[in-house]
């Protein structure tokens, strides 16, 4: 007769395996029940989102537009779907990289009343930004730009150079315009100038509306050099530089007009800082 005696390392192994089965049993019963809460119950469902600062565009448009950029951020983002409130994040940078008619934007989400507030600061245009291949230089400076037809190809831009939208052929004074005929190509979102020229570039036009001159189109013809002309179609050309502020020219202007001489000149050039050199038609 043989007797077995209990065998304590044998039954220890099998209480832990059973404790193990257990615990992963209880893990997986709480992912589940964690997948469905998040998933399929609807818990965290967006109940409402909240858009405020638009102005040009349609909240229905910019909604859409988030939405399919939070769904297709991630696996996970895409797995959940962007009516969960969990993929409404602030990480919002790629959206305004592809946006860039939204200066900035803000996501701030409420997770328990499920509740999406989204800030918006839409970008001011300031002009329009044509690039076509027409020139002018100071020879010709006093013939009528040539209309560029099919050839221009325009956005508007705010006061920072940034072209953000495609913008309409606008062959009129009423909104300040820049054609560009350096040759390059820009695409929205771009900056057309870097900081210090976008700056003085501003203040062309404001030297023309604060010398109450009906002009707003400028003529850039060449990066490297920095300058613009202006060449209204009843008024002298004017060519500034823009590597200094042209405050300057409004009280020359100014004088020119209040001593009857601005429409007997040609053009005159205020690209020497605090000088103004004039030629007179005929001369």
């Amino acid at each position: 007769m043989k007797v077995y005696y209990p065998n304590p390392q044998k039954d220890s192994n099998s209480r832990t395996k059973l404790k193990i089965f257990l615990i992963t049993l209880l893990f997986l019963a709480l992912i589940g029940a964690g997948g469905y809460l998040v998933y399929a119950s609807g818990f965290f469902k967006v109940k409402n989102i909240e858009i405020s600062g638009l102005k040009n565009y349609s909240k229905e448009n910019l909604t859409a537009d988030l939405k399919d950029f939070f769904k297709n951020r991630s696996a996970i983002s895409s797995f959940l779907g962007p009516e969960n409130v969990l993929v409404w994040t602030a990480d919002v940078g790629a959206f305004l990289s592809k946006e860039p008619q939204f200066k900035n934007l803000t996501v701030q989400r409420d997770i328990l009343s499920r509740f999406v507030r989204i800030g918006v600061v839409e970008r001011e245009k300031f002009g329009i930004w044509c690039l076509i291949k027409k020139n002018i230089t100071l020879e010709n400076a006093s013939s009528t730009v040539e209309q560029a037809g099919e050839n221009e190809n325009c956005f508007w831009f705010d006061k920072n150079g940034i072209i953000f939208v495609e913008a309409p052929t606008i062959e009129s004074e009423l909104f300040n315009k820049v054609v560009d005929s350096t040759g390059r190509d820009l695409k929205l979102g771009d900056k057309v100038l870097d900081s210090r020229l976008t700056e003085n570039l501003v203040k062309v036009f404001n030297v023309f509306d604060t010398a109450d001159v009906k002009s707003k189109t400028v003529q850039l013809n060449d990066i490297k050099s920095e300058e613009v002309v202006v060449k209204p179609l009843l008024f002298p050309a004017s060519f500034f530089s823009l590597r200094f502020s042209p405050d300057f020219s409004i009280a020359a202007i100014k004088t020119l007009k209040k001593d009857k001489r601005w429409d007997k000149i040609q053009y005159a050039d205020f690209r020497v800082e605090n000088r103004v050199y004039y030629k007179y038609k005929n001369q």
